[in-house]
């Protein structure tokens, strides 16, 4: 029973790298992989199954698969399905299910992205509490230091912007759910950094790598109408925006593969 182990191991590669590289893999090899993974029952078919289901274009069906079984897979299941979610630009989603994950299998992937979500959303206490915990789990090669250092600088910027009232939690937590379902039309909208700051220069800043500058133009507009038509941010005096990514004046820099 060997041989069929192997090829399912053989397909989810080939689903994650179809995937990463904004692939859709063929008719032909969809079927061949439901053929291999077969009707079992079992959380690590149902992996299979629902990323079978994105690696073919059809992200709806194969994240509503993969749902099911969630919070019975392993710490890989819940890596996958948290990198679909943000692949996709499903923060809501992503925001629900996150911070559960990071803390049922305590890892420094997961402990990570709850924070970078909780910073995207302007969360304050959930993201100093992820951030913790994954800084308590790094060594002194892997940057601690640096990550202390990024920690403090994010909980400033993000405090800065209360304090001096330019919007509410509520409003930039919305700000931030508005800004990712626009995303959500750029099948390869994964940002490459956000940024939050009081400084008008910056407000709500996210820079994407793989967008045209046309691409981002458009989103702009949609963004800014949006915003407009929506009464919650009427006394919100942070601006949302999308660039492309240029070369800022930062304060620590690190980066959790």
């Amino acid at each position: 029973m060997a041989a069929p182990r192997l090829k399912v191991d053989e397909w989810q590669e080939k689903f994650l790298d179809a995937i990463s590289d904004n692939k859709r893999i063929d008719d032909f090899s969809f079927r061949a992989a439901l053929r291999d993974i077969g009707d079992g029952k079992s959380s690590s078919a149902t992996f299979m199954r629902g990323l079978a289901y994105c690696a073919y274009g059809n992200f709806d069906t194969g994240l509503d698969i993969l749902s099911r079984d969630l919070y019975v897979g392993d710490a890989t299941y819940a890596r996958v399905y948290c990198f679909l979610l943000e692949w996709t630009n499903n923060f809501v989603e992503l925001e629900k299910v996150v911070f559960v994950l990071a803390d049922m299998h305590k890892t420094k992937w997961l402990f990570f992205k709850a924070a970078s979500v909780a910073y995207a959303l302007g969360q304050l206490e959930k993201l100093e509490d992820s951030m913790d915990k994954f800084i308590k789990m790094l060594s002194e090669d892997e940057g601690r230091d640096d990550a202390k250092e990024l920690l403090q600088e994010s909980i400033a910027d993000i405090s800065n912007v209360y304090k001096k009232q330019l919007c509410t939690p509520e409003q930039l937590k919305l700000l931030g759910f508005t800004v990712h379902g626009i995303m959500s039309k750029l099948q390869k909208g994964v940002p490459s950094a956000i940024s939050i700051s009081a400084d008008p220069a910056v407000g709500y800043l996210v820079d994407l790598e793989n967008a045209s500058p046309e691409e981002i133009a458009s989103l702009n507009v949609e963004l800014a109408e949006v915003i407009c038509s929506m009464a919650v941010f009427d006394d919100c005096d942070i601006i949302a925006r999308f660039s492309w990514p240029v070369k800022r004046n930062a304060g620590a820099s690190y980066v959790y593969p």
